[in-house]
């Protein structure tokens, strides 16, 4: 039997998905080039984040952070967000769920 080249698509599709391998995808939650497999992060806020007026949500930024298998907090990237609820103070603990693009912060009291 003949060494033959199986393709799962057709053989221009399937160069431009190997083209594709490694780059970087725009679309990122938070605010580079990467996408995010996050849809929840812990994150310390760095700004005073804003409450929602009427319709209008609050907005600020905040530290995204990672855990040690030690239990240890160290910073990620810096996110801006949107706040559905009250006003929340600089160095505040979040939780930040991804909706669409934007980074939304719960207060963790």
């Amino acid at each position: 039997m003949a060494n033959e080249t199986l393709y799962a698509f057709n053989e221009s599709d399937s160069q431009e998905l190997l083209k594709g391998i490694g780059k970087k995808a725009s679309g990122g939650s938070n605010q580079t080039d990467h996408v995010s497999t996050a849809d929840t992060l812990l994150a310390t806020a760095t700004s005073v984040i804003t409450g929602r007026s009427g319709t209008t949500l609050g907005t600020g930024t905040a530290m995204a952070k990672q855990i040690s298998s030690a239990g240890v907090l160290s910073d990620l990237f810096a996110i801006d967000v949107v706040n559905p609820g009250s006003a929340i103070s600089d160095a505040s603990s979040l939780i930040c769920f991804r909706v669409g693009n934007r980074w939304v912060a719960v207060e963790i009291c």
